[in-house]
């Protein structure tokens, strides 16, 4: 059985787009009558047009490069503060302590999120 979609469900999917008639048109590559006569359950989009609009309501997914340059530049943060930290705290401190840890924890996704990236 195909799969179906409402008029609400579209109307839904094109309002938290924020997009127009028009704009929602073109962004799915059919025409604004289109668009009207499926948000009006006159006519159902076919499955290709479905799928297509159930990917955009999800949005665009961050890609593996995104997140891996996310973590290394939270390992830089992490780092530079543990340096900030160790200067004006002195090395028995159990705040450095704690500091040093979140280091290494952090290190160590780095390396994972190497690993995986060499890996792939």
């Amino acid at each position: 059985m195909a799969e179906a979609m409402s008029s609400d469900e579209i109307k839904q999917i094109r309002a938290a787009l924020r997009l127009t008639q028009p704009e929602f048109a073109d962004a799915v590559g059919v025409a604004v009558s289109t668009v009207r006569t499926w948000e009006q359950g006159t006519r159902n989009p076919g499955a290709d047009n479905i799928a297509f609009m159930r990917r955009l309501a999800c949005g665009p997914q961050p890609s593996l490069g995104k997140l891996l340059e996310s973590v290394m530049l939270a390992a830089r943060d992490a780092d530079e503060a543990y340096r900030t930290l160790s200067l004006h705290i002195g090395p028995s401190d159990v705040r450095t302590l704690e500091a040093q840890r979140i280091r290494e924890e952090l290190a160590a996704l780095v390396q994972n999120a190497r690993d995986v990236t060499f890996a792939g």
